[in-house]
């Protein structure tokens, strides 16, 4: 029962978060937000307004290298069961990922000349998870983590492994992979968008494809939890300064990069701390919304992808 009532108090929580998304449609339909570039960060210069130094990608780098070693604290009242458990966790993120592997394998069955055994790079690869659902792609996978600590957990023996810093991925040689998939990276990086995505751009073969997963800033969850870390402190999983971004900030990165048919749609618009059967109930009504103009940029997590040209055809 009490945990009824856990779940309940937490769908206010989730209700009064949805009204607030429903007031900032009724601004688009009203004209008081001008135009959808300028809600999703995709102006010229956004990506770069905060650069990290390289002292501080080195701090963090360390940072990402001690959460492989680190638990995170179960005993604060928000990692209670009222807003967090490890089923909810993997449900979430789970769902987003499929559908992602629904995306690529219709992008992939729309081109008839992509290879049927395609090379495929995950950077990076963390601890193998997203093998799951990325492996029956092809059997020739690599994988690169700057963490040896992250890689040393990946249980796949099939999969090559390097150790690599993705600013500079120089294990690889220009044109190597038909594929790049990077899930769930680039928040961990906000103000470098546009260096990691100029070194996936120079892996790629001409006519690759690009995916990435990311959380958006601009959903409704999104702004109960930045104003809850500052007072409450770091309480969950994440890396300190770990956080979801304008979807434009990285569209932008892509097209400027050199990527085509740059593609933003909206993966999951369910939190990864809703309870489960609140989840699937969202997931069901929120579905037409992930491909609609505007409110797209409102998910959980936003699907990108981008092709790099093919340069037979560009001459």
């Amino acid at each position: 029962m009490s945990c009824f009532w856990s779940d309940k108090r937490f769908c206010w929580i989730v209700v009064a978060s949805c009204v607030l998304e429903a007031s900032f449609t009724v601004c688009f339909q009203l004209g008081i937000v001008v135009d959808e570039a300028t809600l999703a960060g995709e102006e010229r210069g956004a990506p770069n307004k905060r650069i990290i130094g390289m002292d501080n990608y080195l701090e963090k780098i360390h940072k990402e290298r001690e959460w492989h070693n680190n638990n995170f604290n179960r005993h604060h009242f928000f990692n209670s069961k009222l807003f967090y458990s490890d089923d909810r966790q993997r449900y979430n993120y789970s769902y987003a990922k499929r559908e992602m592997r629904r995306f690529l394998e219709e992008k992939i069955a729309r081109n008839n000349s992509f290879p049927s055994h395609p090379s495929l790079l995950i950077a990076p690869i963390g601890t193998g998870d997203d093998l799951k659902h990325l492996s029956f792609l092809t059997d020739d996978i690599t994988g690169v983590d700057v963490a040896q600590e992250a890689l040393d957990k990946v249980s796949n023996s099939q999969v090559k492994l390097m150790q690599c810093d993705m600013r500079k991925m120089e294990c690889f040689s220009n044109d190597q992979f038909d594929i790049v998939v990077t899930p769930l990276f680039f928040h961990h990086f906000n103000g470098m968008h546009k260096i990691f995505v100029n070194e996936i751009f120079r892996v790629l073969k001409p006519s690759g494809i690009f995916i990435s997963l990311e959380p958006s800033n601009l959903h409704p969850l999104s702004w109960l939890t930045r104003p809850l870390r500052k007072v409450v402190g770091n309480i969950t999983e994440q890396v300190e300064d770990e956080s979801p971004f304008f979807p434009g900030q990285l569209l932008l990165a892509m097209k400027e990069s050199g990527f085509e048919k740059v593609t933003l749609k909206g993966a999951s618009f369910s939190h990864n701390r809703l309870p489960i059967w609140f989840a699937k109930l969202n997931n069901v009504f929120t579905h037409p919304m992930k491909s609609l103009p505007l409110l797209k940029y409102f998910a959980w997590v936003c699907l990108y992808s981008g092709q790099k040209p093919n340069r037979k055809q560009s001459w």
